[in-house]
């Protein structure tokens, strides 16, 4: 069953959005032991949003529209509907810098590898003005 809402992309609606997504991930039937790295990816991915989508005075409206659903063979797939700037985080460096001191570390990109490493499958595409990124989990 596909739900969807619309949130301002806003870090003060950062709960909100994540309590959504919880709450279609445990309706959906997500297996609760996968449903903190649901929630975890889901984050990731809205906190980008957020803060990088609409940087831009030519990106639109300041939203973001959250989709959750089941896709093939029971998979759990949250899709994220933006209309900021266009961004591919499947492109994204990604370079997790574990054998550097945290003072030193370059700043960004932790999120999108952490994304990565917990997502079964990441898809992106630039849809009528509109970023479109899906996150999906299987079932297994």
């Amino acid at each position: 069953m596909k739900t969807a809402m619309k949130f301002f992309a806003q870090l003060t609606h950062l709960s909100e959005i994540l309590g959504f997504v919880g709450n279609q991930a445990r309706q959906q039937g997500v297996d609760p032991a996968k449903l903190q790295k649901v929630e975890l990816a889901a984050e990731e991915a809205v906190v980008n949003i957020i803060n990088y989508a609409y940087q831009n005075d030519e990106c639109r409206e300041n939203t973001v529209v959250v989709m959750c659903d089941r896709g093939p063979e029971g998979s759990f797939v949250i899709t994220f509907r933006d209309q900021g700037c266009p961004f591919n985080p499947k492109l994204a460096e990604t370079v997790f810098q574990d054998d550097e001191p945290i003072e030193t570390r370059k700043v960004g990109g932790l999120g999108i590898f952490l994304m990565k490493e917990i997502v079964d499958e990441i898809e992106y595409e630039r849809v009528g003005g509109e970023n479109v990124l899906k996150l999906i989990f299987s079932a297994a």
